[in-house]
């Protein structure tokens, strides 16, 4: 009896196999085509790099007596002298300071709405006023604007008031402007005052962080790098940074990015010309930088790219040790997988396109190619009436895998 069960288990098992493989087969011969949506689309061509980035900075040191307040965003222009932020006991100290300006704008802001609403106050102005406030105030959330989301605030309590006094019976906001008064002057007493202040030693750009490389990677010390000496800065453990810095000034908007990117890649770049690069860690915006130097080792396959710029911003200041790439070309059309592009003959030659699902039919569309990969392709979007139905289009139900292609079959 149990020598049988070994036998009765591979047997159940040969069963259960057997209809795995069949409805497998029913599947792919009930549904033998694969249909997908495609859709228009921007593709970069594009080309890897990794280096270094070098500047000419100074660091501000200054013995911290508690915390810091910067006065000024990343990348903004500062004078000599100039005061680029505050020093206080402690983080709560700031946070109140910060609620008292708040309170303080929005206390000017009534003030003037008080001052400013008379008989002449057009209902249709403040209308307008309100509803552009509002869209700008969608596209600060938008775009994670947060700092400014405070003045639009009070800009739109300066339209608000006028339209209370203009539209009910609302006559003045002494109550409010009573209230705001005691709770700045509550603030203030409990908050400490400033301890000190950090002045931007030279003129220039400000950052408010430093990474330890400032001294190292200048401009001067670019023009001597090579292939070895990048790759010994990504083996590099974090730098150390001195305790006592606040922050610094780049005093030179001109800076270069070091890298090494593969030999092939870099044939198809030209010393002079300028290129979009782009650093994923600092978002998806470009920069446009000019090739200074291109120097190809075929022996390593690779070569030493040198791009210089003099364009600052609240991203670029802070990069450093980065991957990049650089755009060659982009390209916008109409993304399709490759397994879907065929070639067909035709009385006037080869003819490159795709098969479409409509409705129950089959039919073939043409492309035009304008970039390619391994993965996919993007061709253009005809939008003439002449060649519109000739041409493949956004919306199409492309196949992408199937069999027995051709113009005019009738499909499930």
């Amino acid at each position: 009896m149990m020598s049988k069960l070994p036998k009765i288990l591979l047997g159940i098992f040969a069963v259960a196999l057997a209809l795995l493989v069949a409805m497998q087969v029913y599947i792919a011969f009930s549904n033998p085509y694969v249909v997908e949506t495609v859709y228009k689309a921007q593709v970069d061509e594009s080309f890897a790099l990794k280096g270094v980035v070098a500047r000419d900075e100074i660091v501000l040191e200054q013995e911290k007596s508690g915390a810091v307040d910067y006065e000024i965003r990343n990348g903004d222009k500062v004078a000599k002298n100039s005061v680029i932020a505050q020093m206080y006991p402690s983080e709560q100290d700031i946070a109140t300071m910060a609620q008292v300006e708040r309170m303080e704008a929005e206390l000017e802001t009534v003030k003037a709405s008080q001052q400013g609403s008379t008989a002449a106050t057009q209902a249709n102005a403040l209308t307008r006023q309100i509803n552009s406030i509002n869209d700008e105030y969608v596209s600060l959330v938008l775009n994670h604007d947060l700092d400014s989301l405070y003045e639009v605030k009070n800009n739109f309590l300066d339209a608000y008031n006028r339209s209370q006094i203009l539209f009910s019976t609302a006559t003045d906001f002494n109550a409010r402007i009573a209230e705001l008064e005691a709770q700045i002057a509550t603030l203030k007493q409990q908050s400490g005052s400033s301890a000190s202040q950090v002045v931007a030693s030279s003129s220039g750009y400000f950052v408010n962080m430093v990474d330890g490389y400032e001294g190292d990677l200048t401009l001067e010390k670019a023009s001597g790098l090579i292939a070895e000496d990048i790759e010994a800065y990504f083996s590099q453990q974090e730098q150390e940074v001195q305790s006592n810095s606040v922050g610094k000034i780049i005093t030179n908007a001109q800076w270069r990015y070091v890298a090494l990117m593969d030999a092939d890649d870099a044939m198809n770049l030209n010393e002079g010309w300028n290129y979009n690069l782009r650093f994923p860690s600092s978002g998806d915006d470009t920069v446009v930088m000019n090739l200074v130097s291109c120097k190809i080792d075929n022996e390593a396959d690779q070569a030493l790219v040198v791009f210089e710029s003099d364009r600052i911003s609240e991203q670029t200041v802070k990069l450093r040790l980065e991957e990049a790439e650089v755009i060659l070309n982009t390209f916008e059309g109409i993304k399709i997988p490759k397994s879907a592009l065929h070639i067909i003959q035709t009385d006037e030659g080869s003819e490159k396109g795709v098969y479409i699902k409509y409705g129950q039919t089959m039919q073939f569309k043409k492309v035009d190619i304008l970039y390619e990969n391994e993965e996919y392709f993007i061709s253009r979007s005809i939008e003439t009436e002449n060649e519109r139905s000739d041409y493949v289009r956004i919306y199409d139900d492309v196949i992408v895998k199937g069999s027995d292609f051709y113009d005019g079959k009738q499909i499930k």
